[in-house]
């Protein structure tokens, strides 16, 4: 995945494009959802997540 600039965090739609842009339409789907089974991806309230 890229890199931002001065360590801005990375959102849920960032890691959702770069997942997609990398690994394609089919293969994304099952890891998006299995990073949330897994609880790699923790949400925090309605805006706040952390990803592991």
């Amino acid at each position: 995945m890229k890199k931002h600039p001065k360590n801005k965090p990375l959102t849920f739609g960032d890691f959702i494009a770069d997942v997609y842009q990398l690994w394609g339409k089919r293969r994304a789907k099952g890891i998006v959802k299995l990073a949330v089974n897994m609880r790699l991806i923790e949400f925090r309230g309605t805006k706040w997540f952390v990803i592991s």
